[in-house]
This record gives structure tokens, C-alpha cells and sequence, in this order.
């Protein structure tokens, strides 16, 4: 896993901690629960890759008993092909988010000579 997303969930496990303690202030808990509502998606995002890869650990350990190298090997490209979009979505998150992407906009046409 990228070290990038394994700390995004480090993060995300210690915005946790924070909002579950009895002593945190009410203003950073307002602060901190809309940075976990933002995180949220990601963090849903990097739990499955991280479990697409555990599975893909297992179908190693499985490949290397005859008997089930045939149903490995069977598995091993259907999962490998959801851990690269999977990735990719997840770095994509990770860009900063324009703040007026949200707004609206007006547009005004002009005729013109």
C-alpha cells in the first residue's frame, strides 16, 4: 500500500480517538467532525484496498499448494484489476479540493460585433 494512503487512515484513527474523548474541546470537535465527514469516503475506499490486498497475500499463500494453485490463479487477475482503479481513485482524493467547485455559477452572454 502507498505509505501516503496508509497514514491517511492513521490520521483518520486518530480524528476518531480525538472526537471520542470526554475532554475535547466543542469547537474541535466541530472542526474534526467535518474533516472525519470529509475523510469518510477515502477511508471506505482504503479499507477495501487493503482488503483486496490481503486477499491477494492469501491466493499467494493458496498458489503455492497444488491442489489450489488452479482456483488461485483463477482469482488472482480479477482482484488485481480492482486494486489499480481502486488506487488511483483514492490518490485522486487525496488532491486538494477547490473550494468554489461547490458554487455556483452565472454566465453571461453578450452579443458581440
Amino acid at each position: 500500500m502507498n505509505p501516503k494512503i496508509a497514514r491517511l487512515d492513521a490520521d483518520f484513527r486518530e480524528i476518531e480517538a480525538q472526537l471520542s474523548a470526554p475532554n475535547t474541546p466543542s469547537a474541535e470537535v466541530k472542526a474534526l467532525s467535518l474533516k472525519h465527514a470529509q475523510m469518510a469516503a477515502t477511508i471506505a475506499k482504503v479499507r477495501e484496498l487493503a482488503r483486496l490486498e490481503t486477499e491477494l497475500e492469501g491466493l499467494k499463500a493458496l498458489a503455492s499448494d497444488p491442489e489450489m494453485r488452479a482456483m488461485a490463479d483463477e482469482e488472482r487477475p480479477g482482484l488485481e484489476a480492482r486494486v489499480g482503479p481502486l488506487e488511483q481513485e483514492i490518490l485522486l482524493d487525496l488532491l486538494p479540493k477547490d473550494p468554489t467547485d461547490a458554487k455556483n455559477v452565472y454566465l453571461e452572454i453578450r452579443a458581440g460585433a
